[in-house]
């Protein structure tokens, strides 16, 4: 048999079953309690209290794999959430982050690209520059180390958020958890097996 169908039996008899179980559980009497006679019975006025079953409800859980591209699609929400919060509570519209997609010339795959707002501005500037003949073409590597006091402050910023926001630092735990989790399956799934 193969795992899909047996998840379906299962699945299947989840559903017709568990209903069934449910209410042969409420019928059941604890035989623990008192028996009340007929005198101590609640009038049709007064509220009757269920009786709780005496022991608990099995539960299964069933998890199923996820695509490659829904563990990236995962950790791109995690990210743009991050971002947000990040772009509310900073201290500059500078450290903004900004996402976009971009192509590289030449090629017609786009990627995602996210980086702080002054570095943006920083490059325009630069490239208005070269294009007006007083500059000169800088590559991302210089344009970075260019910018370095200003990275410096976004790092001390983003530090500072993660000490006085948990939920910032917790949604950081958890990109760095769905990260690993899409990096170890795209390993096992491009892997030469």
């Amino acid at each position: 048999m193969s795992i899909k169908y047996c998840v379906k039996l299962l699945l299947c008899s989840i559903f017709v079953f568990l209903p069934l179980v449910l209410a042969a559980q409420e019928l059941v009497v604890d035989e623990s309690l008192p028996k009340q006679s007929s005198s101590e019975q609640p009038s049709v006025d007064e509220p009757v209290e269920r009786l709780k079953p005496s022991r608990p409800i099995e539960e299964i859980t069933v998890v199923g794999q996820q695509s490659l591209a829904r563990l990236g699609r995962l950790v791109v929400d995690k990210e743009d959430e991050i971002f947000a919060f990040f772009n509310e509570n900073n201290s500059a519209d500078k450290f903004d982050i900004i996402c976009k997609r971009e192509r590289k010339t030449g090629s017609y795959i786009s990627r995602r690209v996210c980086e702080p707002k002054f570095l943006r501005d920083f490059r325009g500037e630069k490239a208005r520059e070269f294009r007006l003949g007083f500059g000169v073409y800088l590559n991302q590597r210089e344009l970075v180390e260019l910018a370095g006091e200003d990275f410096e402050q976004l790092q001390n910023e983003m530090t500072e958020m993660m000490r006085t926001h948990k939920e910032y630092s917790d949604a950081l735990a958890d990109l760095t958890d769905l990260s690993e989790n899409y990096e170890s399956h795209r390993v096992e799934y491009f892997s030469d097996n």
